[in-house]
């Protein structure tokens, strides 16, 4: 039995853990959130951070993971040049820093606290801008229906080159484009062939296997889960519960029900990466 793992838009990948004698890099997280907005065609958001830390408990819970990352990373914070943290034309970037396994700007320290909160913003707007749905995939083509309409287009091929007038305007095709004229005689072969592949493939059974949510917030929400964990060290569940809520509210949404079960949608999220993991390896 064939498996594949299954493919959308916006699937974004684990957030690699960071190592803290290296720094906290932001280019992955920064490339992520880009790739979020761009795949969902997500507009200008509807709130910002200040919206957000007008609800109760949110502008502790924000300098709390604040104050964990610079505790755990210090000035060792570093992102190459991205339009997601200077779109204001604030000059973050401090000097640049290269060695053999990194190359960025290491940002100002002055702007640390600023560059922060702005991956944090990014992260509640997102979450609270996307769908709760994947849009449904195209339905599969009918592959049998196409090797035979491949064929009879094959027969109708054979049958106009067979042809006298035809005969002689390939002569003089192949005299002027001699590449189009050799691949006259091969055309009917060809779309016998792809036939014959098609055909074959229309026997597979195919098994998707789903190695993340299908809810594209949830996978976010996870994503950003990882990223706080790798910047404070602690997966922060309680604060990011807390700003998740505060966002949808600002957005003017009702706060869905993964909010409050962070914890459990992750170990959902590693239950299906180890089933999948298991899936590919048979």
């Amino acid at each position: 039995m064939a498996t594949r793992g299954r493919s959308s838009r916006g699937a974004v990948k684990p957030a690699s853990e960071q190592n803290q004698s290296a720094g906290l890099t932001l280019d992955d997280y920064l490339h992520a959130a880009a790739d979020m907005r761009r795949s969902f065609t997500l507009g200008e958001p509807s709130f910002d951070l200040r919206d957000v830390e007008s609800e109760a408990g949110t502008r502790v819970a924000v300098q709390a993971i604040v104050d964990e990352t610079v505790k755990r990373h210090g000035s060792e914070i570093y992102a190459k040049q991205h339009d997601l943290i200077a779109d204001h034309g604030a000059p973050v970037y401090g000097e640049w820093t290269e060695t053999q396994v990194y190359s960025g700007h290491r940002i100002a320290v002055d702007k640390i606290e600023m560059v922060l909160r702005r991956t944090i913003e990014l992260g509640l707007q997102i979450g609270a801008h996307l769908p709760s749905q994947d849009q449904k995939p195209a339905r599969m083509p009918k592959l049998k229906p196409l090797a035979t309409s491949l064929d009879r287009l094959a027969a109708k091929v054979d049958a106009a080159l067979g042809h006298e007038e035809v005969q002689a305007r390939m002569g003089i095709l192949s005299e002027e484009n001699a590449s189009e004229g050799e691949f006259l005689p091969r055309l009917s072969m060809d779309l016998r062939r792809g036939a014959e592949a098609i055909r074959a493939m229309s026997k597979f059974k195919v098994r998707r296997v789903f190695s993340d949510s299908r809810n594209p917030q949830v996978r976010w929400a996870m994503y950003f889960v990882q990223w706080i964990t790798s910047s404070t060290g602690s997966q922060q569940y309680g604060e990011i519960t807390t700003l998740f809520g505060a966002a949808f509210v600002a957005a003017g949404k009702r706060t869905p029900r993964w909010v409050g079960r962070l914890a459990i949608e992750m170990n959902l999220k590693r239950k299906r990466r180890k089933k999948s993991v298991r899936t590919i390896s048979k």
